[in-house]
C-alpha cells in the first residue's frame, strides 16, 4: 500500500470514528479567537510555502503537570504518552486509533491519535492529510497551519478545521508530528461544532502541549 493511500485511509478512519459517534447538525459560528497554541493565526487557507522544514533534536522529558485532575496514559508500545482528564473514556480501535473522549455519550468531544509508519517530513504529511480530508468532506474550512515543536522537540504542525461529513458538522484542531524514524502521528481533537469546541479548546490544548513522543 502506498503512503499516500494509507494516509487517506487514516483520514477517513479518524473522520469515521468521530462521525459515527457524534450525529448533529451545525451552522457555522465565528472562528475561535483564542491565541493559545494550537489555534490558527489567521483565517487564510493552508499554504505549503508557510511550512518550512524544521530541525529536530529530540529528548525525553517527563510529562508536565496539568491544571486539571489527570490520568497518565502510556501507549502499550511506548510510542507516545499524555495526561488526560480523570473520568474521560479511553478506547483503542482495531485499526490502532486511540481515542480519549470526555464522556461515553455520542455527542462527546474526543481526541484521537493514529500512527502511520514510513512517513517523510511533517510538512508533506500534514499537506497530504489535509488534501485528503478536503476531498472527503464538505463545507471545508482550514485556518493557517501553525508550526511549533513538541515538549520533546519534535516538529509539529497544527491547523484549525471545520467541515461536514455525512451531514454532521465538526470543528477542532488537527495536529501532525513526524519523528526521525518515519513515524507520523495524526492527532484529531474535535467537538460538536465551533461553539462546543471553544468550550473544550483549553483542555485539548493542554493535552496536546503535554504529549510526549519519545526517541
Amino acid at each position: 500500500m502506498s503512503i499516500k493511500k494509507a494516509i487517506l485511509m487514516s483520514v477517513v478512519s479518524l473522520t469515521t470514528l468521530a462521525c459515527s459517534c457524534l450525529p448533529f447538525t451545525f451552522s457555522f459560528s465565528p472562528r475561535p479567537t483564542s491565541t493559545a497554541w494550537p489555534s490558527p493565526t489567521s483565517p487564510a487557507a493552508p499554504t505549503k510555502s508557510s511550512l518550512p522544514a524544521a530541525t529536530e533534536t529530540p529528548s525525553a522529558p517527563s510529562l508536565p503537570t496539568t491544571s486539571f485532575e489527570s490520568v497518565e496514559y502510556v501507549d502499550p508500545q511506548g510510542l507516545f504518552s499524555l495526561r488526560y482528564p480523570k473520568g474521560w473514556q479511553v478506547k483503542v480501535a482495531e485499526n490502532g486509533t486511540t481515542s480519549f473522549c470526555q464522556t461515553a455519550q455520542p455527542d462527546s468531544p474526543c481526541l484521537a491519535i493514529q500512527i502511520q509508519e514510513g512517513v517523510g517530513d511533517v510538512q508533506t504529511f500534514a499537506d497530504e492529510v489535509l488534501v485528503g480530508l478536503e476531498s472527503t468532506v464538505s463545507d471545508y474550512y482550514a485556518g493557517t497551519p501553525f508550526k511549533s515543536t513538541t515538549g520533546d522537540n519534535w516538529p509539529i504542525i497544527s491547523v484549525y478545521v471545520e467541515y461536514t461529513y455525512h451531514g454532521e458538522a465538526w470543528a477542532g484542531n488537527l495536529a501532525f508530528v513526524v519523528k526521525k524514524n518515519g513515524q507520523g502521528y495524526y492527532i484529531s481533537a474535535v467537538a460538536q461544532g465551533a461553539e462546543q469546541y471553544r468550550e473544550v479548546e483549553g483542555l485539548f490544548t493542554e493535552i496536546l502541549l503535554g504529549m510526549r513522543f519519545g526517541e
